[in-house]
């Protein structure tokens, strides 16, 4: 396969790549340095077995396949060119994975540099990594040299539709809803969200039309179950209708210790908010919150000024010290009840 242009990005930080096209892209092209960033772990990875499986035959992959640790000591810059410039063996094209690109070595970097510089025939170079520490030079060349795709967590609105496509890719229909409730159970967790849908799907079989009936049933949850309405019922300091949907929650397994995080985001949310009310910049809130959803915007300025600022800030103290109990080793069970019964206390 022709080795193509590599400065092309595919995608930018803002429009997370789309692991279909990423996939096409790369086996399409063939040869070449490709870069692979980003916080989704989980569609990256996918993408990269995939690439692997794609451009490689199962009985000659270990002669085909190389794939080093850039933040090992062990792993060198010549280990790493040696790999990429050797040829493919009864096949077409070879593929070479580097991980943890956030911490390579300025031997990796400096050589992945010099690679991407020059035609690549014959290797996929894939660099993988989180992010890539801009200040060094070897690290703004390879983004300049390579094909760049971003790998970003889905945010609001665009959660449930990114749920959508990765169900049509396992052949199943989600519907609009479902896709919801499973997003709002999970707090946009794209691990434990997909772990959650392999559940329905399961659940569901034979039928292929996922629906709100369906993830109730299988998730053992109502449509009140959500990390969204935990906060809510702790905000409107109702402790009862808290605690029921905090254990319901942890009997469908989602962790103790999950929810207390949740609950220190949702109050370190509120914080922010109440600053910008005090300080008369609400204005801001969307650009600071990342959110333009007229509604969530009320929902956090309605609560903020309920609690008022003292309680805002003496609950979000509250959560971190639940949060480091855990992490000191007490019982998660019995930090979030407790957590629950302080915030919610009148």
């Amino acid at each position: 396969m022709a080795n193509r242009p590599r400065r092309t990005r595919s995608s930018t930080p803002t429009e997370p790549a789309n692991p279909d096209q990423v996939l096409k892209t790369i086996v399409d092209t063939g040869s070449g340095a490709f870069l692979l960033l980003g916080e989704n772990g989980l569609d990256l990875e996918e993408v990269v077995g995939r690439v692997i499986e794609s451009l490689t035959k199962p009985e000659t992959r270990a002669f085909n396949f190389d794939e080093y640790d850039a933040s090992d000591r062990e792993t060198t810059g010549e280990i790493v060119s040696s790999a990429v410039r050797s040829f493919a063996m009864l096949a077409d094209v070879r593929v070479v994975v580097v991980r943890n690109m956030q911490e390579a070595t300025d031997s990796v970097g400096d050589e992945l540099a010099r690679l991407t510089g020059a035609s690549i025939a014959g290797t996929a170079l894939l660099m993988v990594g989180e992010k890539l520490d801009g200040r060094r030079k070897w690290a703004q060349t390879v983004a300049k040299q390579s094909t760049r795709f971003d790998f970003g967590i889905p945010k609001g609105r665009s959660f449930p539709a990114w749920l959508k496509r990765r169900a049509e890719r396992q052949g199943v229909a989600l519907s609009d809803d479902a896709a919801s409730m499973l997003v709002d159970f999970t707090g946009q967790d794209v691990w434990r969200v997909a772990s959650e849908l392999e559940k329905v799907i399961l659940y569901a079989l034979p039928r292929t039309e996922i629906t709100v009936e369906d993830v109730e049933a299988s998730v053992g949850l109502t449509r009140e179950d959500t990390v969204y309405t935990l906060t809510d019922r702790i905000a409107e300091q109702n402790a009862d209708a808290a605690l029921g949907i905090a254990h319901r929650m942890a009997q469908a397994d989602a962790h103790p210790a999950y929810l207390v995080g949740m609950i220190v985001r949702h109050w370190q949310t509120l914080r922010l908010v109440s600053d910008l009310i005090g300080g008369s910049r609400q204005n801001e809130l969307s650009a600071l919150l990342g959110e333009n959803r007229t509604w969530i915007l009320n929902k956090y300025l309605s609560q903020a000024r309920t609690l008022r600022r003292n309680r805002v800030r003496s609950g979000f103290r509250l959560a971190l010290a639940a949060e480091s109990a855990i992490k000191a080793g007490w019982e998660p069970t019995v930090v979030l009840d407790g957590l629950i019964c302080q915030l919610t206390a009148r």
